[in-house]
């Protein structure tokens, strides 16, 4: 990752002015996509200098994964430990499918960007790592515990996510709270804690 890069992920904190550009940013990402998108066209509908948007992020991947990160908002993905996997991985899939729902075409047309820029799919994967860090968090503790018995955590988790994504991005299929319960209670649950019963 470039220093530009780096520093740009290491400073998080954005002034209210910084934020509705952000938003502007966020807004014209779903409307015209990444390739159209262009620093004028933020400045322009924004209504502020190009010099203002520069001075905070060094060119258009560093705003789009900035914009990206603000409203996807994925520091709060992942819940609190509380003691119950169950109700923790209910959390956890939950609030994914919050997300993918709320900003389905917005990641949709992220994915696609990525294949081609790879500075934005740099910045973008390092946002995916710190919350990917805070999940492994949690199925640490559950590890430790000794209720995570599975040999393989991190495959098995992305199974659900997985299955969210699909539906929302490509089969259009309903994400309701009966999937999430039967992701957690014949997927998730056995293959993290096999032999184990009685979650709920």
């Amino acid at each position: 990752m470039s220093g530009s890069a780096a520093a740009v992920l290491d400073s998080e904190e954005f002034t209210a002015r910084e934020q509705e550009i952000l938003d502007v940013c966020a807004e014209l990402l779903t409307e015209i996509g990444y390739e159209r998108l262009t620093i004028d066209a933020v400045a322009a509908r924004a209504r502020a200098s190009k010099a203002t948007i520069y001075r905070r992020w060094p060119g258009k991947p560093a705003l789009v994964g900035a914009a990206v990160r603000h409203v996807t908002d994925t520091a709060h993905m992942a819940p609190s430990y509380t003691g119950d996997l169950r109700a923790d991985l209910l959390v956890l899939i939950g609030n994914a499918r919050d997300r993918f729902v709320r900003q389905g075409r917005l990641m949709a047309g992220m994915v696609n960007a990525m294949q081609n820029d790879p500075e934005l799919a740099t910045l973008l994967r390092a946002d995916i790592a710190r919350c990917k860090m805070t999940i492994d968090d949690l199925i640490g503790r559950y590890t430790a515990d000794g209720v995570i018995t599975a040999t393989d955590p991190d495959l098995i988790r992305q199974l659900a996510p997985a299955t969210l994504l699909i539906r929302v991005l490509v089969t259009g299929e309903p994400v309701d709270d009966d999937l999430l319960t039967s992701l957690v209670d014949n997927v998730m649950l056995p293959l993290l804690a096999p032999g184990r019963s009685g979650w709920q």
